[in-house]
């Protein structure tokens, strides 16, 4: 099935990643901030002076027990950083470069969907899943009414996953069937148009859409609205990174080896040489910037430059990302820059010149360019957002914190990174993609 959007915005922003992979050497000390995972209560299994292997779990969630975190490294607990009322915020693994596996007795060629499900579940692979609403990882005994693989990305300056697939083709198509084993519901693979025709599964539980469109037809709450809406709370949609799934698929085709490589661009005009990388997961983004040249004016951002969130070097990128991007945060005032024509002005309206002139490139800062006003319904944020959702009178609903309303409107629908382009857009400079945050964890926690 093919889907032509049509609101949203392309972002044309300098430093464009080149194709050209740059490949990270295992990093001698590893990390993992157990905060980048919605929604967990973390238990620790390890201690500072553990020895861990790959596979070894870390800590698991006391909310569901079953669900491990592993390490992808093996090497010893180095260090844990505690924040306020003692919140783990970094668990430290002194990497010793031997790759050492944890012993599993799993038959790898099990059709048995328990079977599977236990597989994924020990060796932490079940942390790949989240589910919609709320992007959580999902329950360890839950199914869901289906399964979303996006394999676009429409952000800007974001890793496109298919060269990730094409070099682990038959991982991701192993991985694919494996979870269709497991889970017995629609699998929706998306891909852009130009990518039509790449997958071939013979599955009768995979169907193949293609979207084309600007930002954001490559979010998988796209792809879900305009396949399988979400209804309200009970009714729950999975999806997965499709660089998750070959790792799946890895494991199974290789019996028992956690595959704990991925490929992410490394993007922005924070840097001389934006480029793809090969980087080893849970690496600190100190180490995955020392092969570029960096601006020291720069914020690291885990993520898109839309969506993403700020990190510090000594920390790693999310799990959840395959791009880090390097943005400027020099903020320059124009002396009367209110009579600035704008011809390199970024923008979404015909405020400035630069929205008449074609194909330019924009630089992008941390400014926000103005201060914070009132709500006022202009419809900038109708023009972007493509799901079938009235956005004004959703945020409105939720800071008035009104349950039923947000109910009718349809928040369990929403996720931030789909409103990301309604805060670009703001006039009033609101932080959208915040208040649907705010938004989504009132409503769960009071419904």
């Amino acid at each position: 099935m093919k889907f032509k959007i049509k609101k949203g915005l392309d972002l044309n922003i300098k430093g464009f990643p080149v194709s050209d992979i740059k490949e990270v050497d295992l990093p001698s000390e590893a990390c993992l901030d157990p905060r980048i995972f919605k929604g967990i209560k973390p238990k620790l299994t390890v201690k500072v002076g553990d020895s861990i292997e790959i596979g070894g779990q870390l800590f698991f969630d006391k909310n569901n027990p079953s669900c491990k975190f592993v390490s992808q490294h093996s090497g010893k607990i180095k260090d844990i950083k505690f924040g306020k009322r003692r919140v783990i915020e970094n668990i430290i693994i002194a990497t010793d470069g031997f790759n050492k596996l944890k012993d599993n007795d799993f038959n790898f060629g099990t059709r048995n969907p328990s079977k599977i499900r236990e597989i994924l579940l020990e060796t932490g692979m079940w942390t790949y899943f989240r589910q919609r609403p709320f992007s959580k990882i999902p329950d360890s005994t839950s199914s869901p009414k289906a399964l979303f693989i996006s394999t676009m990305s429409t952000a800007p300056n974001s890793f496109d996953p298919i060269i990730a697939l094409e070099e682990r083709s038959k991982d991701f198509v192993k991985g694919v069937n494996v979870l269709s084993k497991m889970l017995d519901v629609k699998i929706h693979i998306c891909s852009s148009i130009e990518d039509e025709g790449k997958f071939n599964f013979g599955n009768s539980n995979v169907d193949l859409h293609q979207f084309d469109g600007p930002h954001p037809s490559g979010n998988v709450g796209v792809h879900i609205h305009k396949i399988d809406p979400i209804k309200d709370k009970n009714d729950i949609a999975w999806y997965i990174n499709p660089q998750d799934v070959a790792d799946i698929g890895s494991f199974f085709n290789s019996n028992g080896m956690l595959y704990n490589k991925r490929y992410i661009a490394v993007s922005g005009e924070g840097l001389d040489n934006p480029s793809y990388s090969a980087v080893y997961k849970d690496t600190p983004v100190h180490n995955i910037l020392s092969l570029f040249k960096v601006d020291e004016k720069s914020t690291i951002v885990s993520g898109d430059i839309l969506s993403g969130f700020t990190i510090e070097s000594g920390f790693s990128m999310s799990r959840y990302h395959d791009t880090l991007t390097l943005c400027l945060n020099e903020v320059e005032r124009k002396f009367l820059g209110w009579l600035d024509p704008g011809f390199k002005a970024l923008t979404s309206s015909r405020t400035f010149v630069s929205s008449i002139i074609p194909n330019l490139e924009f630089s992008s800062t941390m400014a926000l360019n103005g201060s914070r006003r009132s709500i006022i319904p202009f419809g900038f944020w109708e023009e972007v957002l493509p799901l079938e959702i009235l956005p004004t009178f959703l945020i409105k609903s939720i800071l008035a914190k009104d349950v039923e309303e947000m109910e009718e409107l349809g928040i369990y629908e929403c996720d931030p990174e789909d409103f990301a382009l309604c805060s670009f857009v703001c006039q009033s400079k609101l932080e959208v993609s915040s208040i649907i945050e705010e938004g989504l964890v009132f409503i769960e926690d009071n419904s």
